[in-house]
C-alpha cells in the first residue's frame, strides 16, 4: 500500500512539475503496486485518479467513462464519497465539453437536499454563468441558505436523493449522470515513512 501511495503522490507532484512523462511513469508504477494490494479503497482511489489524467491528455470521453467506472467501484466498495467525487468530476467534464447547462437540474437537486453546503451554490452560479443565464446567476449568488440544522451526510441518502431513483428513469449512463452530487475532491494527506 505504501508503494502505491508514494507513486500516487509522485503522480500528483509530476503535474505540478509539468512533466507528463513522470505522470505516466508514476501512474504505471502506482498500478503495478496496486496489483499486489487487495484494498478496495485504494482500487477506487486509483480509478478516480484516472479521470483527471484523461482530462489532461484531452480525452473527455475516456475521462467520463473512467468517472462512471470509478463511481461503480466506489458504490461496490462502500466508499462514502464516491458520489461527491463523481459529481465534481462530471461537473468538470461537462464544463470542458461546454455542456454545463445539463448539470443545472442536478446541482439544484443537490441544493434542495443539502441547502447549507456552500459549494453547491458556487457550482450552480458557475453553471448559470456559462449557460448564459446571468439573471439566474445573480439571483443564485444573492440567495442565502436556510439555517436548518445540518443532517449527517450518508451514502444511502446521497444516492437515493441524487439519483432520484423513485422518480427518474433512463439508461444506466443517464442514471449515473443524475447521481450528481457536486463537491470538492479532498486532497490526500498521506505521510510516507523515511529510512
Amino acid at each position: 500500500a505504501t508503494r502505491f501511495l508514494f507513486h500516487n503522490w509522485v503522480r500528483h507532484s509530476a503535474v505540478e512539475w509539468a512533466d507528463p512523462d513522470a505522470v505516466r511513469r508514476s501512474d504505471r508504477l502506482a498500478k503495478q503496486a496496486l496489483a499486489q494490494v487487495p484494498y478496495a479503497s485504494l482500487q477506487w482511489n486509483n480509478a478516480f485518479h484516472q479521470v483527471w489524467q484523461e482530462m489532461l491528455w484531452g480525452d473527455l470521453g475516456e475521462a467520463e467513462r473512467f468517472a462512471e467506472a470509478a463511481l461503480n467501484l466506489g458504490f461496490e466498495s462502500g466508499e462514502p464519497d464516491a458520489m461527491v467525487i463523481f459529481g465534481a468530476q462530471l461537473f468538470i467534464v461537462r464544463d470542458f465539453q461546454g455542456r454545463l447547462a445539463e448539470v443545472i437540474p442536478l446541482v439544484e437537486e443537490a441544493i434542495a437536499d443539502e441547502p447549507e453546503y456552500p459549494g453547491y451554490r458556487s457550482f450552480l452560479a458557475l453553471a448559470f454563468a456559462k449557460s448564459g443565464r446571468e439573471a439566474d446567476r445573480a439571483d443564485c449568488l444573492t440567495r442565502t441558505s436556510p439555517k436548518a440544522s445540518r443532517r449527517p451526510r450518508t451514502t444511502s441518502g446521497r444516492r437515493r436523493t441524487a439519483c432520484g431513483l423513485t422518480q427518474q428513469h433512463g439508461s444506466a449512463t443517464e442514471r449515473r449522470q443524475r447521481c450528481f452530487m457536486s463537491g470538492c475532491t479532498r486532497s490526500l494527506a498521506t505521510s510516507f515513512p523515511t529510512g
